[in-house]
């Protein structure tokens, strides 16, 4: 189980258009190891780090989101959290986990669709079931076409919600 804590991460604009992002190897923790700052950021091999708002981006302007800037929440190492707050104080914001789960399930994959379809998949049982005469599924066809399994075909994905992502990673959030 990963212990991580959620921080609100306002992300502005470099003249050039691009992101940007805090100077996170500036904090202390990262000075003292040597390392790059993202090693203290979720688990990166599992995409558990930043989670950006989808719903209003840089260009977009809304009211809890002005044109030129956008949020993102960066899932963390405690003492990471606590030393970016310090370091970046209106830029980067301690979020409850009731509060990273509302950013999550509505900001940031609120659009996202329930089902994963793996289109390769499919097109072969559908070509398969154009044969005349037709040609059995195998139980791993049909277990693709059920989308309650985790079969590669139509699965559920299980990052359209903040519980499933973090069960799927094995994040306790505090």
């Amino acid at each position: 189980m990963h212990t991580l804590t959620a921080i609100k991460v306002k992300i502005g604009l470099r003249p050039n258009g691009h992101a940007d992002h805090p100077n996170f190897n500036l904090l202390p923790i990262v000075i003292a190891s040597g390392a790059d700052w993202s090693v203290y950021i979720g688990i990166p091999e599992n995409g558990a780090g930043w989670q950006y708002d989808k719903s209003s981006g840089h260009q977009d302007e809304t009211p809890g989101s002005p044109a030129g800037q956008q949020w993102g929440m960066l899932l963390c190492l405690p003492q990471f959290a606590t030393e970016a707050i310090a370091q970046f104080p209106g830029i980067c914001t301690a979020m409850t986990p009731t509060e990273a789960e509302t950013f999550y399930d509505v900001d940031h994959a609120g659009a996202d669709d329930e089902q994963i379809l793996d289109v390769e998949v499919l097109q072969a049982i559908e070509r398969k079931d154009k044969f005349a005469p037709p040609i059995a599924r195998t139980p791993a066809q049909e277990k693709a076409l059920n989308p309650l399994d985790d079969q590669p075909g139509v699965r559920p994905n299980h990052d359209k919600t903040f519980i499933g992502f973090k069960g799927k990673r094995g994040i306790n959030l505090v």
